[in-house]
């Protein structure tokens, strides 16, 4: 790829930052033209010194990044929802999650996803991804008339938004819809053609002092008639809601209206100053940025100054109609923003960057940027430590034993019973080299039939981001767009199993486990009771006294102090009740 300029200050404080070594892309361009996919070398694991140096971070400090994209698969199905997290912190290197597999997936409207955005409401703490209902391989309107395809999903496609919601950016709510040409009882706003490539701004104070809102934008073909006939074009229009739901939302008018078609509207604000880029697809501008001191920059009679045309052009041969989708966000440690491209049809994100906005953008050209190939139209945001190390933790591709033993509770247990019995987390393996861990099990404890002495088999699901629902299937094993009986459900999912033992033994049970903590092994001892007892474990690190209720499981864990210990046993005793456990050796080096 194309060298830095010997004078680029910005390539300095990038070689600076670095500390992996350089990873390839596979869509490069050569003189300004597109050239063929190349092999690659896969993401470098971080290094063990690269995981203890954030170890030192605080955990509200800003610190790496997620972006949200979908995927450009014309052989297969899939408009879903991706996440990509950056390599620590840095921007420039970009780690897909699960696998690079899906995180979420729509079963209703179109069943297509595409166009994702990602958001935050400093009101409710909620995190939301909002995306285009739109399915193009294998989707709607593909039969008919004159109008198929494209055609139709410009002048009669959906104008519903897909919305997911999370708290922490690992497990996202269930999948709903707003329509942005209604109202909640249904009234029509306006005859739009369709809804695509939504986005958000919070704006504090929107409805007064303290009551902020989303000012959600999104690009439509406007008609006059409810039949959608006759010339129009795209405009960007905007409207506003707290939540993303029907309730809450309210029609606002028109945001960019250049009298052609302007789609895919970003936004980003910089002290007081907001700045706007759209993709112009009438006027040969291309991506064209404008910016506006205005507070209410989304009132109809804002005035814009123009700041740059046909941005990034260059990335697909000078063809300034080649790329669509910017995706802008400010990097943490300087001045310093980046705008990524989408090259179309099928290459994807591009990177941009600028050390000041009013001048405009410049290619960023580095062998060490790496992000997967096809990665296209989304959004960013900015993460704290905190954040870092939860999405990080909860990216697990193993189970290294996912069969966690037996549990016994006492006859007549109810659903709740069952489950403290259970172990409540299960220990994982991570992506790309990251420390393991342990992550929360949800247990399925539907088989279980206390009423009834017997040994049941559970399984649980390990609470990893691959757990979100990210496939449907419908009726007859039917993945086609308007399938009846659609049920969504995880295809990356990891699970563990055990067995609960239903009886009415007033004997003690016991298990034992060990797991890493701090690069040392401690061990994990779990009481269970038939009667309510004072149970003492003796280990070789230790003796402690449990409350032990009856049909329920008490857990005591014991700090070996050693980077490795071997198997052993444990024993718990209850007035005359003794049992005893094993446990296996652990290495924690």
């Amino acid at each position: 790829m194309l060298p830095y300029p010997p004078a680029s200050r910005s390539a300095v404080r990038r070689l600076a930052r670095r500390a992996s070594g350089a990873l390839l892309a596979v869509a490069v361009l050569v003189g300004g033209a597109p050239v063929a996919a190349q092999a690659v070398e896969p993401p470098r694991p971080q290094t063990d010194a690269h995981i203890q140096e954030q170890d030192i971070v605080d955990a509200e400090t800003p610190f790496g990044y997620l972006m949200v994209h979908f995927i450009e698969d014309s052989d297969g199905y899939a408009e879903k929802i991706y996440l990509d997290v950056s390599r620590g912190d840095d921007p420039e290197q970009w780690d897909p999650l699960n696998g690079g597999e899906p995180i979420l997936a729509s079963d209703l409207g179109t069943t297509g996803v595409r166009d994702p955005y990602l958001t935050y409401s400093p009101e409710s703490d909620t995190y939301y991804i909002i995306a285009t209902d739109l399915r193009v391989f294998g989707g709607d309107g593909r039969d008919g008339g004159a109008c198929t395809e494209w055609c139709h999903w410009a002048s009669q496609g959906s104008t519903k938004l897909n919305v997911w919601e999370s708290k922490d950016l690992v497990t996202w709510s269930d999948l709903r819809q707003i329509d942005v040409a209604t109202t909640a009882d249904n009234a029509t706003h306006a005859e739009l053609g369709m809804a695509w490539a939504p986005e958000a701004t919070w704006v504090d104070d929107y409805d007064g002092e303290g009551e902020g809102a989303f000012v959600v934008y999104w690009s439509s073909n406007v008609y006059d008639d409810p039949e959608h006939t006759g010339d129009t074009y795209s405009r960007v229009l905007w409207g506003a809601t707290t939540d993303f739901t029907q309730e809450t939302y309210e029609y606002g008018g028109t945001l960019v209206d250049q009298g052609a078609n302007a789609i895919d509207t970003t936004i980003i604000q910089d002290e007081g100053t907001t700045y706007r880029i759209t993709k112009d697809n009438g006027l040969g501008k291309g991506i064209y940025m404008e910016a506006t001191d205005a507070g209410d920059w989304w009132a109809d009679e804002t005035s814009w100054s123009m700041i740059q045309t046909e941005i990034g052009a260059s990335w697909a041969g000078g063809n300034a109609g080649g790329v669509e989708g910017p995706a802008i966000f400010k990097r943490h440690d300087d001045d310093h923003w980046y705008l990524y491209v989408d090259v179309i049809p099928s290459i994807g994100y591009r990177p941009m960057e600028t050390s000041d906005l009013d001048a405009g953008w410049t290619e960023l050209h580095s062998d060490d940027f790496f992000m997967t190939p096809s990665t296209k139209h989304g959004g960013v945001i900015s993460l704290t430590k905190g954040q870092y190390d939860r999405i990080r933790g909860a990216d697990a591709v193993a189970v290294p034993d996912a069969e966690l033993g037996s549990f016994e509770v006492a006859s007549g247990a109810d659903g709740e019973t069952v489950r403290g019995a259970l172990p409540a987390t299960a220990d994982v393996t991570l992506a790309y080299s990251f420390r393991d861990g342990e992550l929360p099990v949800d247990w399925d404890v539907s088989t279980v039939n206390t009423a009834t002495s017997g040994t049941y088999d559970v399984t649980g699901t390990v609470r990893s981001i691959g757990a979100n629902l990210n496939d449907w299937v419908g009726d007859g094993g039917s993945t086609e767009w308007d399938a009846e009986g659609k049920e969504l459900f995880s295809s990356t999912a990891l699970t563990v199993t055990a067995e609960v033992v239903v009886g009415d033994a007033a004997s003690l049970t016991a298990t034992a486990a060990t797991r890493c903590a701090a690069g040392k092994a401690v061990l994990a001892v779990s009481v269970t009771g038939g009667t309510d007892a004072e149970a003492v474990v003796t280990t070789p690190f230790g003796e402690r006294t449990l409350e032990v209720d009856a049909g329920r499981t008490t857990s005591v864990s014991f700090s070996t102090r050693e980077q490795s210990i071997p198997a052993g046993e444990v024993e718990a005793a209850a007035g005359a009740a003794t049992t005893t456990a094993t446990y296996p050796a652990k290495d924690c080096g």
